[in-house]
């Protein structure tokens, strides 16, 4: 015999119920005695459980409504919606046609599980098909051979409660122990079982059960060092990823296998998804454990944990270079610095001209004697007179005079010296490009090529920017058109600081910190990091939508990030490179 109606339920619950251990429904007590618990209970806004009792339209026209609906008449509680206002219960009842395929926004109501109880039609895009559906009168046989087809036609993330009045439960893919996502039907039949299934996150156990994870291997990405050998070992290098995962790996007891998503964090390709977020969109991985920038377009395939580490976006170019000198001329002196030479002459000649017009005998003069010498004897006549007190007071102004004309001549010369030192051997360098209005001016005339690593988050934030995006769609205007070259000289080198350091006029955006240790591992010659940087952004693990393991994982990352122990990761980081760099210096 067909089934005359199926009850579908839903709870939207703000507070705890009083008697009942939980309030979610799980299938270890009679659904009637769950509803008669509930319907005890003392009215509250802040309860409501919701009951959709969807009719059999098959039988619609051919059953007494007394026998279609006479399990839930002997439910000890009101259920009918005109006697049910002061009541924790709300009852729908609704045609499965009518209620379901004309309400495009059913699947926000937590009713996400739309099925044709001819066992026909059922609902593909569903996610988390909750609430459970409740199939009364059912035997537990005929229960899990429909459960076994249900499951066969459905996607593979589909998720929900086959439940019978006769205290029959069957999840499918259910999450059991906290945090383990088990692809499969799951028959609890003891109280360890239930148990099993309301355990909490905080206490996930995967009892030493593998779970796959997806790292990206070939390329230095600093927080996730991992590599993968010819005969299939895998050696993990310290990384903070690293940590982090060994961390999770002892709390939460599972043990690790590695899937190499080569160079890729996650990159649309001809409308298919790479990398490590194409083995979470295709169920190879249960998770990635390297951090990537989560962009809007990855949020529409995978989730994401909570942020890990706070980066910035900057980008790196090749220190200026010393301009060219000529040799030592003259014009490499500055106007002015002529113009008071010049004066300082003038000033000198009327001096002296002045001191030998007045101040020294016309005998002297007459032997037409040198000038050195005419200087040397105004000094001896000076101190001669200066001896005699009975001129002392003619030829103090003199001596003031002379004194502080050597005086003023002295710092001259070697004021004079010195610039005309400076000015020809001090090297002048070209002005660097620090700042993203100095970006912006030499990426406009395509002089600088802008150069990012291939398939990356910040390749796709560049190919999907806006015209409002600002700096970002200037970028990626100058990146879209030198991408084909760019990608071609980034597989040359394999690295960005090689690639700055070979080829000319390259500006490499990246995160800071991997330009810090980039620049201090490989640079051999002086590499500049833009002064300002261009946006803000965080890392964080990726994992397959609606994934189990995303609250138990974010409870650690928050605790170690309130703590700051993901930045002394990356001191550590740091020290280690240094110590591998001495290493092979040695």
């Amino acid at each position: 015999m067909w089934l005359p109606f199926a009850l579908l339920v839903a709870h939207v619950v703000n507070g705890q119920l009083p008697s009942l251990k939980s309030t979610k429904y799980y299938g270890d007590i009679p659904i009637e005695k769950y509803i008669e618990q509930y319907c005890a209970l003392p009215y509250s806004p802040q309860l409501n459980l919701k009951l959709f009792l969807i009719d059999h339209y098959f039988f619609e026209n051919q059953i007494n409504d007394q026998f279609v609906r006479s399990p839930l008449y002997k439910i000890k509680c009101d259920l009918e919606p005109t006697f049910n206002t002061q009541s924790n219960i709300d009852m729908t009842i609704s045609n499965l046609n009518e209620h379901f395929n004309n309400d495009s926004n059913i699947r926000y109501k937590n009713i996400q599980l739309i099925i044709d109880l001819t066992f026909t039609k059922f609902y593909h895009n569903c996610r988390f098909c909750l609430p459970p559906i409740v199939l009364f009168d059912f035997s537990q046989k005929i229960l899990f051979n429909w459960s076994k087809t249900i499951v066969q036609q459905l996607p593979a993330r589909f998720q929900s409660i086959f439940l019978t009045n006769k205290q029959q439960s069957i999840f499918v893919r259910p999450i059991i122990n906290g945090c383990h996502f088990v692809n499969d039907l799951f028959q609890p039949q003891s109280k360890d079982d239930f148990a099993k299934l309301r355990t909490a996150y905080m206490n996930c156990n995967f009892n030493q059960t593998y779970l796959n994870t997806s790292v990206v291997s070939g390329v230095d990405t600093v927080y996730c060092v991992v590599k993968f050998e010819p005969d299939g070992n895998v050696i993990q290098h310290y990384s903070p990823d690293g940590q982090l995962l060994h961390l999770l790996e002892s709390k939460y007891n599972f043990k690790l296998h590695f899937n190499n998503a080569k160079e890729v964090w996650g990159f649309k390709e001809n409308e298919t998804w790479i990398g490590i977020v194409g083995h979470l969109v295709d169920g190879i991985s249960d998770f990635g454990s390297c951090s990537m920038m989560p962009t809007r377009v990855r949020r529409q395939v995978v989730d994401f944990t909570d942020s890990i580490y706070i980066e910035h976006l900057v980008f790196l170019t090749l220190e200026p270079s010393i301009k060219k000198h000529n040799f030592l001329t003259p014009h490499e002196i500055s106007s002015i610095v002529w113009l008071f030479n010049v004066i300082s002459l003038i000033t000198y000649i009327c001096i002296i001209y002045l001191i030998s017009r007045f101040c020294v005998s016309k005998k002297l003069i007459n032997k037409r004697l040198s000038f050195m010498t005419i200087s040397v004897r105004i000094l001896a006549v000076v101190v001669k007179q200066s001896i005699n007190s009975i001129f002392q007071e003619k030829i103090n102004s003199i001596r003031l005079l002379y004194s502080i004309w050597l005086f003023a001549m002295l710092i001259m010369t070697n004021m004079y010296t010195s610039v005309f030192y400076s000015t020809l051997t001090i090297p002048e360098y070209k002005k660097a490009i620090d700042t993203i209005d100095d970006l912006l001016t030499v990426i406009k005339d395509d002089t600088f090529k802008i150069c990012v690593l291939p398939k990356s988050g910040i390749n796709m934030m560049l190919l999907n920017a806006e015209p409002d995006a600002g700096v970002y769609y200037s970028i990626a205007q100058n990146f879209v058109r030198n991408r084909n070259n760019a990608i071609e000289m980034y597989s040359k080198y394999k690295n960005d600081v090689r690639l700055i350091e070979n080829e000319k006029n390259i500006a490499f955006v990246t995160l800071k910190t991997s330009s810090l240790i980039s620049r201090y591992t490989y640079a051999t010659k002086p590499i500049h990091i833009g002064s300002e940087p261009l946006s803000l952004n965080y890392l964080a693990w990726a994992l397959p939508k609606g994934s189990p393991l995303k609250r138990p994982f974010n409870l650690i990352i928050n605790r170690l990030t309130e703590s700051g122990i993901p930045d002394r990761w990356i001191e550590n980081l740091i020290r280690y490179r240094a110590n591998k760099i001495k290493e092979i210096d040695m």
